[in-house]
């Protein structure tokens, strides 16, 4: 059994604190020393890819020597940072593993499930990423982020002691549930020590009733359904069987849950939309169809939709062609949809993972390239996602805010959408009366959304020129839709 440690970064490279009272390569030098005294009690081989004052090494060079070892697991040592030299709110613990790599992918879910509840810290989630070291490695491989050199309650953190021990402790337990050993933990408490276990391991202790039981609600309801209390009297306080006590209750009052049915209509979304951006693409009848297909709240979702884009106006590296309408990154690219269609099921299916732990209703084909690598039913509430979907920890309050916006604005049309201007110049049908049906249409085994009005069929221009790599271009002097051969 063999485990090459990669202390991050060497001497005088990596993140430092904006105060400068602690420097990246240190805290990983210090974990890794920390994690090979405790892996050797078990007999474990630890391979070092340096020592503290050693010389620089490539990141090439760094997997080589796991590789010419042939090390069974790779782990990187790391800490986080957001911007430079300024202290921010961005904080928490991420790991990362190579894409479409099962067997680090089973890794990299393992250290996860260790380090969340103990080391009581903001949970980022299991991500993919193409760096070096993941690539070039020939064996299991994940690279750890523990926690943001650039916060302030994170930077406390890495400097303590304590919690340094922690972080190695985490790895060890990872290795040793790798290798299938049992650690050596003593079950019996002692002393005044409340200890709340989880498969077996303990994931925290506190002499502290309520800080005890206040933990164990929260590890139970981010997904730890074993966790268990063990009092200073022996005795077992098994949160699964006293739902009746769970504060989450209490908590989540008046938050709001992503599963659901839309409450705005479309012709509020649609109106609210294109007065701010005459040119949004016509989204809203995907949002709200396949939100209710999904069981999503599609209207939020959508505004969700609105704050990633700017409005639709895009920037940065999601272009407006890729039809991703909500920042999915894939290995540092922003991921490309062929239809708007597809890029909005995309979204709603993320959106998915986050809320809860069903598969996709009807056997859903799997769009969103990432739902798989998302640790489902983390996110029940929009306001779960703040620190999960993106850094910033006011994410949810700026889309409620959209949501308000639209929810609270009066509109005195009854415009009603026809797809993709496929009536001429009228880009809505004002007729109450009128027979709409929404269906789908197969060409060349691809389903594309339809519609049938009055007896008459229509299907989105800009999804069938897709097929035939044509794009859909709207012409405002002649008011007429033209297909441009796209080059291959």
């Amino acid at each position: 059994m063999k485990v090459c440690l990669d202390p991050g970064h060497f001497k005088g490279y990596g993140n430092s604190s904006p105060d400068k009272t602690l420097f990246e390569f240190e805290f990983n030098q210090d974990i890794v020393d920390l994690t090979e005294k405790i892996l050797q009690q078990y007999n474990i081989i630890v391979i070092k890819t340096k020592n503290m004052n050693d010389p620089d090494v490539s990141l090439k060079e760094r997997a080589n020597i796991a590789n010419r070892a042939n090390a069974d697991l790779f782990i990187s040592i790391h800490t986080n940072a957001h911007m430079t030299g300024v202290w921010t709110e961005a904080s928490g613990f991420e790991v990362f593993h190579y894409p479409n790599s099962s067997t680090s992918n089973k890794l990299a879910n393992m250290i996860h499930n260790h380090a969340i509840p103990y080391l009581s810290i903001k949970d980022r989630g299991v991500k993919q990423a193409n760096f070096a070291v993941l690539r070039h490695t020939n064996m299991s491989a994940i690279l750890i982020e523990y926690a943001f050199m650039t916060c302030k309650s994170d930077c406390n953190l890495l400097k303590s002691q304590e919690f340094r021990q922690k972080c190695a402790e985490v790895i060890v337990l990872t290795v040793l549930e790798w290798f299938n050993i049992q650690p050596k933990i003593n079950t019996q408490t002692v002393d005044n020590i409340y200890k709340l276990f989880s498969q077996n391991k303990i994931q925290f202790k506190t002499i502290n009733k309520n800080e005890a039981y206040s933990k164990g609600w929260e590890l139970y309801n981010i997904g730890v359904n074993d966790v268990i209390l063990i009092t200073p009297e022996n005795f077992q306080y098994t949160f699964d069987n006293h739902q009746n006590e769970n504060p989450c209750k209490v908590k989540d009052k008046g938050k709001l849950t992503i599963l659901g049915k839309s409450e705005l209509t479309f012709e509020q979304l649609d109106t609210y939309i294109k007065k701010v951006n005459p040119n949004a693409p016509d989204l809203v009848d995907y949002y709200i169809e396949y939100g209710e297909e999904l069981g999503i709240r599609g209207d939020i979702a959508l505004c969700q939709a609105i704050k990633e884009t700017g409005w639709f106006k895009f920037g940065g590296i999601v272009k407006s062609e890729y039809n991703n309408y909500c920042g999915l990154i894939l290995s540092g690219k922003a991921i490309e949809f062929t239809t708007p269609r597809r890029g909005v099921l995309a979204h709603l299916q993320h959106l998915h993972a986050y809320a809860c732990k069903d598969s996709l209703p009807n056997n859903q084909e799997i769009i969103d390239p990432k739902f798989n690598d998302v640790q489902k039913g983390t996110a029940p509430y929009w306001q779960d996602l703040d620190g999960k979907w993106a850094i910033n920890d006011n994410y949810c309050e700026d889309i409620l805010k959209i949501y308000n916006q639209i929810k609270n604005t009066k509109i005195n049309s009854s415009a009603k959408r026809v797809e993709d201007g496929s009536e001429k110049n009228n880009k809505y049908k004002t007729n109450e009366t009128e027979n709409v049906f929404y269906t789908v249409t197969n060409i060349d085994n691809k389903q594309l959304i339809s519609c049938v009005i009055d007896d008459k069929g229509y299907i989105g221009v800009s999804d069938i020129a897709k097929l035939f790599n044509y794009k859909a271009i709207w012409d405002k002097d002649t008011k007429e839709i033209i297909l441009v051969k796209e080059d291959k």
